[in-house]
């Protein structure tokens, strides 16, 4: 929760990006979800949302889509705008292992994509 601008998505997905191992990053403001894209190696999925409530947002892994396949679901809260989405995008984005994260505002949630391996 928290995420009410353009600017908080902004935050978030400038920051995750930052991350080593995070390869993009897709806040949807609307949607209140991230999709990450990131290296399992690298970094997990409980670290990826603990980024996210560092950055003042609330975050839980909603689903890992299967051991191994490289893709993750993350229920955000705490967003109210485009920014918080770009900010968590931005963020988790910056990771090595993460190739793809796209955040929903409207459903509070995340879809992230990464590199199994």
């Amino acid at each position: 929760s928290g995420m009410t601008c353009a600017s908080c998505v902004a935050n978030i997905e400038r920051n995750l990006r930052r991350e080593e191992g995070i390869y993009s990053v897709l806040v949807a403001l609307m949607a209140g979800k991230a999709e990450v894209r990131y290296n399992p190696a690298v970094i997990q999925p409980r670290v990826i949302a603990e980024l996210i409530r560092e950055l003042g947002f609330g975050a839980v892994v909603m689903e890992n889509a299967g051991e191994g396949n490289g893709i993750l679901e993350l229920v955000v809260r705490g967003m109210t705008c485009a920014s918080c989405v770009h900010k968590i995008e931005s963020t988790l984005t910056k990771h090595k292992g993460i190739f793809y994260c796209s955040v929903a505002l409207a459903t509070n949630k995340a879809h992230i994509k990464y590199d199994p391996e």
